[in-house]
This record gives structure tokens, C-alpha cells and sequence, in this order.
């Protein structure tokens, strides 16, 4: 049995890590499950901390430096600036963003029933690995990719980052890989990285259905908001 769905454009199956727990098998964005620690296609997105899926987080996306006066900017930019993306006095605490980072019901960035990770599973995950470098990494059931990040509008490709939900005081907390090392790092908020989903604690990895269809052997199921289809083999 193959589980495989549909969201945003991209296709997703669960995954379960060494520690038992259930992520998505690629970055969100990824065309692919990466085949190789450089493999393009499986980078997925860039995603400034916090931020909602509105086009910034495209690689091609346009830059401006004008800062957001809301959480859900109405634009596409990737605003560079080197400490956040919002002005100051919106969201200075990182509480809002967080919260909506950690939903999971669908009105965040991960499908229905995944959500960001805490800094702390994220921890349990590094600890598992072979070596704690990108090789452990990749070597991990979740083959997490050199993905690069970016930030003032440049692409930093020889190390990577993977944000959390966490908030380290007007920062925020991720996984940042080396060749050499991979470590619990703090960074500003205005960094555009991978986000990698795991599956809240008693949600399905599938979504749950609102409709079945039966084509050829094939189910197809598919819910509101997302398109997702189970396929059996």
C-alpha cells in the first residue's frame, strides 16, 4: 500500500523517522523525495519564519525591503531584512506566528493533521542520526536535503536550515547542517528556509475524506480546502 496525496500543487506520503514519529516524506515545496544530498528538486520551498504560504516562499519569488504591518502580508515578495520580516511592533513576541505555525486543523502551512515541528522533536530526530552532520541527515528516513536558505535576498547553498515553531526570545529556533556538524541554532526570523511537517499526535497521516471514488482498482479520496488521493496497489 502506497499512501500518497495531493497539496498545493505537489505530491506528499508519511514517512516514519527513527524516533517512531510521522513526518512528510520531503520539505514542503519539493517536487520530490531528494535522491541525492544535492538534489534540487527535492529543496522544496523558503519560507521566512512564521509566514503563510502566499508566494514568498518560491525561490523565484520578487524582493522588497518594505516591512510587513501584518502577519499575512498581501503580497509575494520575500522582504529582506536582517532581523524580521513584520514591522515592530507587529508580532514583536513571535506568539501569533508560532501559533500559526503549530496549527494543524489546515489553516497553516501543512496539510491537515501535520503542523511545524518543535525545536525539541526536532532535537529527538538529530540525536538518532548515524552522524551528526547533512550525512546523518540524508542518511535519516526523512533524506533531508542541502537545501540552502535565503536571506537579504541572497541564496546561502553549502549549509542548511530547517525551521521549528519555536520562539527564542525575537528569534526563532531551527536545525541548522553542516558537512561537519548539525546543531539546535537561533536565527532572525526574516531567513527564508525549508520547513519540513510532522504529524500532530493523534491525527491521521491521511487526511480524513469527504468523499470516495473508485476507479480501476484505485481510490480516490478527496477533502475540502486540499486534494488528497490514497492509491492501492
Amino acid at each position: 500500500v502506497v499512501d500518497i496525496f495531493l497539496f498545493n500543487g505537489e505530491t506528499y506520503s508519511p514517512v516514519t523517522s527513527a524516533t517512531g514519529r510521522i513526518w512528510l516524506d520531503r520539505n514542503l515545496g519539493a517536487r520530490q523525495v531528494a535522491t541525492a544530498i544535492d538534489d534540487a528538486d527535492g529543496f522544496g520551498d523558503y519560507y521566512q519564519w512564521g509566514r503563510p504560504a502566499d508566494g514568498h516562499q518560491l525561490r523565484n519569488s520578487s524582493a522588497t525591503t518594505a516591512l510587513a504591518d501584518s502577519i499575512t502580508p498581501n503580497n509575494a515578495s520575500f522582504i529582506g531584512n536582517r532581523s524580521d520580516w513584520t514591522a515592530t511592533d507587529i508580532d514583536s513576541d513571535g506568539s501569533l506566528r508560532a501559533a500559526f505555525w503549530s496549527s494543524f486543523d489546515g489553516s497553516g502551512i501543512c496539510p491537515i493533521g501535520y503542523r511545524v515541528p518543535t525545536q525539541t522533536e526536532f532535537e529527538a530526530e538529530r540525536v538518532s542520526w548515524s552522524s551528526n552532520n547533512s550525512a546523518g541527515a540524508f542518511a535519516s528516513n526523512l533524506n533531508l536535503p542541502v537545501a540552502g536558505y535565503r536571506f537579504d535576498n541572497s541564496f546561502y547553498t553549502t549549509v542548511s536550515i530547517i525551521w521549528s515553531n519555536s520562539i527564542s526570545d525575537n528569534n526563532a529556533q531551527h536545525l541548522f547542517i553542516t558537512g561537519t556538524s548539525a546543531s539546535d541554532f537561533t536565527s532572525n526570523r526574516s531567513i527564508a528556509a525549508s520547513v519540513r511537517c510532522i504529524l500532530n499526535r493523534g491525527s491521521s497521516s491521511i487526511p480524513p475524506s469527504i468523499e470516495t471514488l473508485t476507479i480501476d482498482n484505485h481510490y480516490y479520496l478527496f477533502f475540502e480546502r486540499q486534494r488528497y488521493k490514497r492509491i492501492y496497489y
